[in-house]
């Protein structure tokens, strides 16, 4: 099975550290990248990937599969509703301070209350306050998170979480010296 040509929007930190994190990947490639400020693209030198200063640029002339998102929390709507309208499947990392879905007492905003917003359709399978979640982040987490748009999606996605077939990493930032005696 070929490796499936991912496009990355924004190659800041987040950006960056995602790209580090796929490039031992046998299903997965970054082949392009959108980065509009020149100091990070600079930054990029060495990758095998095509670096585009704009978007709209990538989305015209990379060869891409999806597009994970990396811009900054106040540029995520603005990025997700372009590739929407480019019919581009979206790969996007869920910022700090939005929950997955809506539970006792959250009144923030939530992934499962943005996407349908924006237009998109997600599965009705799960638990009610939580359909369409595949794999949830909590509030104060950032990271990618999976979320099924149609029933066949979610029962091969929920199936592969199951069986442990998806390679999850966690990576924490820590401040201060661990006790290794308490974990």
């Amino acid at each position: 099975m070929p490796a499936l040509r991912i496009g990355l929007a924004g190659a800041g930190r987040m950006g960056r550290n995602h790209l580090r994190a796929i490039a031992g990947s046998a299903l997965v490639r970054v082949t392009a990248i959108a980065e509009p400020v020149a100091s990070t693209r600079t930054l990029l030198e060495g990758t095998d990937a095509a670096v585009y200063g704009e978007l709209d640029d990538m989305l015209d002339s990379a060869p891409i599969d999806a597009v994970l998102v990396c811009v900054p929390s106040d540029l995520h709507l603005t990025t997700i509703r372009r590739l929407v309208e480019a019919r581009m499947p979206i790969l996007c990392e869920k910022p700090v301070g939005v929950a997955a879905h809506a539970s006792p007492g959250w009144t923030g905003p939530t992934v499962t209350g943005g996407l349908p917003a924006m237009g998109q359709t997600i599965a009705t399978s799960g638990a009610a306050e939580r359909q369409g979640v595949v794999h949830r982040l909590d509030v104060g987490t950032t990271g990618l998170m999976v979320v099924a748009k149609s029933e066949r999606a979610y029962s091969v996605l929920k199936r592969a979480f199951r069986d442990r077939e998806v390679d999850k990493r966690y990576h924490a930032v820590v401040q201060g010296q661990l006790d290794p005696l308490r974990g």
